[in-house]
Parts: C-alpha cells; structure tokens; sequence
C-alpha cells in the first residue's frame, strides 16, 4: 500500500517563492521557519521533510535564484555573436540582480564554483564565455587573446558596478552607460587589429 502523500504538490515551489520574499528582507540570519511556514498553511516540520531543514531550503533558494539567472543569461546571449550580444548579457545580468539583489548576493556568495580564469565554461558566465569563444572563431578578437581572462574581465566589470549599485542601495542613472562603456573599452582592447 502506497504511502499517504503530506504535503500538496505545490507546497515546495510555494516556500522556495517564500523564503525568497523573506531571504530579500532579512537575509539568512533573519529567515524564520515559523513564519514562512505559517504563511503557507504548513507547519515546519514541511521544511525537515521537504528540504532536510534550514540549509536544504537555503540551497534550494539558492539553486532557484541561480536558475533563473542562468535562464535570463540564456535569453540575452540568444543570437549572432556580437558585442551587442556582450552587452545585451551586461545588461541582463544587471538588470536581474539589481531587481534582486539580497538573492543575487546570497547566490554569488554560496552558489558553488564561481568565474575564474580556470572555469569559465559553467557557472554563472558560461552564457558568455561562449559568445567570447564564438566572436574568437570568427575572427572578431585578436588571435594572441586569453580567452578566459577577457571572459573573466567582462564579468567582472558588471559585476563590480552591480555590487556598488547594490550596496548604494538604488541603481545609479548612469549605471548601464557605464557598464556598456567598460565592456567597449575591454572588447577594443581584445580586437584585432
């Protein structure tokens, strides 16, 4: 005889919706169990059963967030290889965490292997280590051109502008010129000649 179902269908993706809310407004040390579990007409021994506890539901916060980025990387680098298309994943990746910022800092954080010169292929800049590779094949950047570094340093000038954006606590005005600026300045640099 089958074991009786306890929890409906819905309940995991309705608390991983959840604690994102309250992850945003309070961070780790401020997600309370209770709360979150009384908000979605459950008691917290769903989040034992359901995650394995605290962490469990944290990483799968987590993995949600990274998700979701991924797919927003995805969408922005669909298309020719250009560096329209480096800055159309400027632009995403800007724009996703600065409409999240609490989950994009616990995300890049505690997500796992994050952008370097070593691992550039997964993680959250593969979208854009291969548009590098892609533009490379075609000719478009210099030959001599370490291709994992100059992935690793158009990450990095987002991400830089995002974090102070995120930590001034509003986006800045001239936040997208600057960064679309930087990625120009980066991709001429790597150009041939």
């Amino acid at each position: 005889m089958p074991r009786p179902k306890l929890y409906p269908d819905d309940l995991r993706d309705r608390l991983i919706d959840a604690a994102s809310q309250q992850l945003a407004h309070t961070g780790t040390e401020g997600l309370s169990l209770r709360e979150l579990t009384a908000t979605q007409g459950a008691s917290t021994n769903a989040i034992y059963s359901i995650f394995g506890g605290k962490p469990g539901l944290i990483q799968a916060v987590i993995d949600s967030a990274a998700e979701s980025f991924d797919q927003a990387m995805s969408d922005a680098s669909a298309g020719d290889a250009s560096f329209d298309t480096v800055h159309a994943l400027g632009s995403a990746h800007r724009q996703w965490a600065l409409s999240r910022p609490a989950l994009y800092k616990l995300m890049l954080t505690t997500a796992g292997p994050q952008p370097g010169v070593s691992d550039l292929d997964g993680g959250r800049a593969g979208a854009l280590a291969q548009v590098v590779g892609r533009l490379h094949e075609q000719g478009t950047l210099s030959g001599d051109i370490d291709l994992g570094e100059l992935t690793l340093a158009l990450w990095a000038v987002v991400h830089g502008f995002v974090v102070l954006e995120i930590n001034r606590g509003e986006p800045s005005a001239q936040g997208e010129g600057q960064v679309h600026r930087a990625q120009t300045l980066l991709l001429r640099g790597a150009t041939v000649a």
